[in-house]
C-alpha cells in the first residue's frame, strides 16, 4: 500500500513526529510518502512558514519514518494527483484542523484518530 502523507512540514515539531510514528505503525508494511504542499498557496491560506522548501524536504528526507518525499508540489491533493502516484490512502498529521480542509477533494482522504493524542 502507498500512504501519502500530505503537508508543509515546517519546523518539524516533536508531535508531528509522533503522528508521522503511528502512521507508521498503522502501516507497518507500506510505502510512506510525504507530500510538501506548495508554500506560497499555503500562506495565502493559512500564515506563513519559516523554512524553505528545500530545507524542508532534507528534514524529511533524514525521518526514519518517511520513505520517500515527492518532487512535486501541489496546492492541493486532488483525485488526479492521488492516481498518478498510485496512492491507496492520504493521512493528515498536521497540527491544525483546518488543514482538512485545505485537503479537501482529496480522494480516500483518512485521519488516523491515534495522531490526534498528545505526545
Amino acid at each position: 500500500m502507498r500512504v501519502l502523507v500530505p503537508g508543509t512540514f515546517d519546523m518539524l515539531s516533536p508531535k508531528q513526529l509522533f503522528r508521522l510514528s503511528k502512521v507508521r505503525e498503522a502501516y507497518p508494511d507500506s510505502v510512506i510518502i510525504a507530500c510538501i504542499l506548495d508554500l506560497a498557496t499555503y500562506e495565502e491560506t493559512m500564515g506563513p512558514v519559516l523554512n524553505k522548501h528545500d530545507e524542508i524536504k532534507n528534514s524529511l528526507e533524514h525521518c526514519k519514518y518517511i520513505d520517500t518525499v515527492l518532487e512535486e508540489s501541489p496546492a492541493q491533493i486532488s483525485t488526479a494527483f492521488v492516481k498518478r502516484h498510485n496512492i491507496d490512502i492520504v493521512v493528515n498529521v498536521e497540527e491544525s484542523p483546518a488543514f482538512i480542509d485545505f485537503l479537501k477533494g482529496a480522494y480516500e482522504l483518512r485521519v488516523v484518530k491515534e495522531m490526534n493524542s498528545e505526545v
